[in-house]
């Protein structure tokens, strides 16, 4: 089956996330042909969705699609409409758990032109499980659409703070915190609390991700291996919690002198131990997290407008993630 999603609605939907953006932007290429899987990855979904982007310069050729697994076309010669997102579902019966690879080819006027490889991914069950909509942009959590609005805190965490805040509207918090065995007892307390009042966390690793920020200097004289054996134990202590929303490994890398590819270790841990939750990065120069797109899954930025500056400043820095 195909729908068809304009780029209208899928700005609209982008733009609300503003400074927590699922890092879906290739499908704003204008002038590519672009296709990925719709979540990164599928559990209990009947169907999985591929979504093709067809730019708005090819409108005056037909545009067809094929798409291929393990040799065999799941769609052949479909056509696809230019300046929209063309969403084409599949049983997800029909792959194996783990990885599968996907080939979308493009015809211009019955003339293929150009392919794209697409990994449909499917995992087990996990009931804290939190996925990536590339087509809205936002994420689903608990299986409904979620769209992170939070802010940051410092850490110990007040009690109360998240009863107090939930009523305001807000979903998200993300402490500022020193990952310390000491401090364990008081980080799996606000977790708790978050989860009783329905408040996810954006889980600050940054101390033992090596991405800067809080506590950075304190574990800097920590070797490599060692600071990568804690950020496994706060792992395998917190990637089942109800709680938790992402990971947040680096804070300003490009102001604090952290190179794009120093974070590769750390996320490749992550991803490798916890598939279920994505990876956050923020950025003070929104121009330059593209180089790191291969070390997050979610871009945040802290334009901070308020109060020295005006509320549009969020949106032009959205507008350059």
């Amino acid at each position: 089956m195909k729908r068809s999603i304009s780029l209208k609605y899928f700005l609209s939907s982008l733009i609300l996330l503003i400074l927590f953006v699922a890092c879906s932007a290739d499908l704003l290429s204008r002038d590519v042909y672009k296709a990925v899987s719709r979540y990164d990855y599928y559990t209990t979904e009947e169907l999985v969705e591929v979504a093709v982007w067809i730019p708005a310069s090819k409108s005056e050729l037909t545009i067809t699609v094929d798409i291929v697994f393990e040799y065999e076309h799941l769609l052949k010669r479909a056509v696809a409409t230019a300046g929209q997102i063309n969403i084409f579902d599949f049983p997800r019966a029909g792959f194996h758990a783990g990885s599968n690879e996907v080939t979308v080819s493009y015809n211009e006027n019955g003339k293929w032109v150009y392919a794209d490889k697409v990994q449909i991914v499917i995992l087990e069950d996990r009931y804290n499980a939190v996925k990536i909509d590339r087509v809205s942009g936002g994420l689903i959590v608990e299986g409904l659409p979620f769209i992170p609005f939070g802010f940051y805190n410092y850490s110990p965490v007040q009690p109360g703070l998240a009863e107090e805040e939930v009523v305001k509207g807000f979903n998200m918090m993300s402490p500022y915190q020193t990952i310390e065995g000491k401090t364990l007892k008081e980080r799996k307390e606000y977790m708790d609390r978050c989860a009783a009042v329905g408040m996810k966390v954006n889980y600050n690793v940054l101390s033992l991700a090596g991405g800067g920020g809080v506590a950075g200097k304190k574990y800097s004289k920590l070797s490599h291996r060692k600071r990568l054996k804690l950020l496994k134990k706060e792992i395998e202590t917190f990637r089942d919690h109800p709680a938790l929303l992402s990971w947040y490994i680096s804070d300003e890398p490009v102001g604090q002198g952290v190179p794009p590819d120093s974070l590769m270790e750390a996320y490749g841990l992550i991803k490798e131990m916890d598939p279920y939750h994505p990876i956050t990065v923020v950025f003070m120069s929104p121009w330059m997290a593209n180089s790191y797109s291969h070390v997050m899954d979610i871009v945040m930025a802290d334009p901070y407008p308020i109060p020295h500056g005006k509320v549009d400043e969020v949106g032009a820095t959205a507008a350059m993630l």
